[in-house]
């Protein structure tokens, strides 16, 4: 989807609106697979005010993935807003990499590649299924959530120690003293 911004450009109007949706295939995020349920929604407009240009768009999207503390499955819903400046590619050399910047070429911004970006700025590094999620246990991997397990996590024994972590043990041990 291209945006041509050559009536703002020129001031024939002051607002160009901006609805299309995409399809998105499921992506790796750093090591966990995202699924997206539905469409890609983008919504938002390209102004001018006073002599400056500015995209404003909203992104709306729907994802599956797996909660990072009990593995469960969960669905997101997410609305992700970005407010940026434009400017033409010609003057890129004088700016400072600025997040709140979009470059346009020849009168037109390409939105679908400045849409795909923006989701993957802002999708969450990590997601849980819910804020108190007490995730599985470290020695019998049940879902703490579900059934509470008899392990006693709270003390390890001296066997399981890991041996790196020894020498931070006896500085704790000193600092005690």
């Amino acid at each position: 989807m291209k945006l041509d911004l050559t009536t703002l450009l020129k001031n024939e109007t002051d607002m160009i609106d901006v609805s299309f949706e995409f399809e998105e295939a499921e992506i790796d995020y750093y090591g966990e697979i995202i699924k997206f349920k539905e469409p890609v929604k983008v919504l938002g407009f390209a102004k001018r005010i006073s002599d400056q240009f500015f995209l404003e768009v909203e992104i709306k999207v729907s994802i599956t993935t797996h909660c990072a503390r009990c593995l469960q499955e969960v669905s997101k819903s997410l609305s992700i807003k970005t407010f940026d400046e434009l400017l033409p590619v010609s003057k890129e050399k004088d700016i400072e990499q600025d997040e709140n910047v979009v470059f346009y070429d020849s009168h037109h911004i390409d939105l679908l590649e400045y849409s795909r970006e923006q989701l993957l700025i802002n999708l969450p590094y990590k997601t849980v299924c819910h804020e108190d999620c007490a995730g599985i246990c470290t020695h019998c991997g049940g879902n703490r959530n579900v059934e509470s397990c008899s392990c006693d996590i709270t003390v390890a024994g001296e066997d399981e120690l890991d041996p790196r972590l020894a020498q931070l043990r006896d500085w704790f041990q000193k600092a005690k003293e």
